[in-house]
């Protein structure tokens, strides 16, 4: 389904419906790329990246987050799910217990002051997280990654592993 017909969930865009014809829509959705596909590697390649067509425009919209904030004292990370119900990806998490059970995870660096973003990564499963995808490790590449990890006296707040811990004795 597409943003003008009529979805299941009731899931329609208003402003892409009165914004432009369906077939200006699949114009752009089939022509516009932000990589070139003969630089993705193979699915069984060591190195492939699932992400590899987004995986510019995720960076750079990580960077400009980044700039946007000065991170407060005490920041968290923690888990969210960006719900998809469709089948054209692999990494989609199937969690029964969390209130949207079928989606995307990404892991979230925030200011927990703010609750403002300061650095995310898309979880894409363990077989292609190049540490086996434990949460340790995320939240030490989300913290570097923002840069948090050199400042004195700023707390994290997770409820995997850092418990209210000064980031600056674990960098340090």
């Amino acid at each position: 389904m597409l943003y003008w017909e009529e979805e299941p969930y009731g899931d329609t865009c208003a402003q892409i419906q009165n914004t432009m014809s369906r077939n200006a829509f699949e114009f752009i959705r089939r022509y516009i790329h932000f990589e070139d596909n003969a630089r993705g590697k193979d699915r069984r390649h060591k190195d492939f990246d699932p992400l590899f067509k987004i995986r510019h425009v995720l960076t750079k919209v990580m960077r400009g987050i980044q700039k946007g904030w000065i991170a407060g004292r005490r920041v968290t990370v923690d888990e969210s799910m960006i719900k998809y119900m469709g089948k054209a990806i692999s990494f989609v998490q199937y969690m029964p217990l969390k209130p949207i059970k079928h989606g995307i995870k990404v892991f979230a660096l925030c200011c927990a002051y703010t609750a403002y973003l300061l650095n995310f990564e898309v979880y894409l499963g363990k077989e292609y997280s190049k540490d086996g995808g434990s949460a340790v490790n995320v939240i030490d590449r989300l913290i570097v990654e923002a840069d948090l990890h050199t400042q004195r006296g700023r707390i994290a707040f997770t409820d995997n592993w850092y418990t209210s811990v000064d980031l600056a004795n674990i960098y340090m």
